[in-house]
């Protein structure tokens, strides 16, 4: 790439550094807002007893997120929800160690979701890193506080966080059984919905989860353009709660981390699998990289200039 073309990227902030890759301009836009205080309610459950408990000690375990606004229009826009949260003792998570927090959720699938010590680890992440923002129970009579998964109320069922966090455990022990060029077991598709797909070809299965993790990124990450310090940039905006961020890093985890770099073949920015390039060496996309033709040619070019 010409020297004028990567100074004009340097510019724009754009790249990162003279090997004439990407820096990681896209920040993660999280929206984890933490409750002053998380009430375990438990009521008599309707359910069946899936459980295998004894039935006395059978309860619908809810939490319970207060406070939340009583006008439910407050909720038809998501900066007027932040700002009454923030208001009244919700706070932003702000350095949120996406590994740990990735590790604890999972941590959340084991046993059953009706074991004391299930309950509190969901209490204690849920003080740590708030609700799922997502309907499941309202109390008789109240208003729903709208969001845009659904009619939330401030109430969340336990047992709703124990699938949750089964579905993303499911989600990553098929992917490892599939990198290892393995099919998943009928087991691990349960908590996906698709138990059948385990009678699925493995390229079926690959295509499979592919749609899965997608329809979650879809669901919800979007990206929104801001005006910051002079000048615009692009969000990764995980919507409001944890849940985005826990899929996007399985997306990032499952796809390596992968880089975005410049073609010094035909210029154009693509997405870089492996090794990062080495420094004082050209890197080439997969097309340009094909049978070394744009190395080829880059060389017929440095000998013509040579001769000139």
């Amino acid at each position: 790439m010409p020297n004028k073309t990567i100074k004009k990227l340097e510019v724009l902030g754009l790249i990162g550094d003279a090997e004439g890759r990407f820096k990681l301009f896209i920040p993660e836009q999280t929206g984890i807002y933490v409750p002053p205080d998380v009430e375990a309610i438990s009521e008599p459950l309707t359910a069946g007893n899936s459980f295998n408990l004894p039935n006395d000690t059978l309860k619908s375990l809810i939490l319970h997120f207060p406070p939340i606004p009583d006008n439910p229009h407050i909720y038809n826009n998501r900066n007027h929800l932040l700002y009454w949260l923030q208001q009244n003792g919700w706070e932003k998570a702000e350095g949120t160690n996406i590994e740990k927090m990735f590790n604890k959720f999972l941590k959340l699938s084991e046993g059953s979701p009706y074991h004391p010590n299930t309950i509190e680890r969901i209490k204690e992440f849920a003080l740590r890193y708030g609700p799922l923002w997502e309907g499941g129970y309202y109390p008789q009579g109240r208003k729903p506080a709208y969001y845009k998964r659904g009619n939330w109320y401030g109430y969340e069922n336990v047992p709703q966080w124990y699938e949750k966090a089964k579905e993303l455990d499911a989600a990553f022990e098929v992917a490892m059984c599939l990198l290892e060029n393995k099919k998943a077991s009928e087991e691990k598709w349960l908590h996906l919905k698709y138990e059948d797909a385990s009678e699925y070809e493995i390229e079926m299965q690959r295509q499979l989860l592919c749609g899965i993790i997608n329809t979650k990124l879809k669901q919800y990450v979007t990206l929104q353009t801001m005006w910051e310090k002079n000048g615009f940039k692009v969000h990764i905006d995980t919507g409001l709660g944890f849940l985005g961020t826990l899929w996007l890093n399985i997306a990032q985890i499952l796809t390596k981390k992968l880089m975005l770099c410049i073609c010094d073949g035909c210029g154009r920015p693509y997405i870089r699998t492996g090794r990062k390039p080495q420094k004082g060496r050209r890197n080439f996309c997969e097309e340009c990289g094909y049978k070394d033709k744009a190395s080829k040619r880059l060389h017929r070019n440095d000998k013509k200039q040579g001769r000139e």
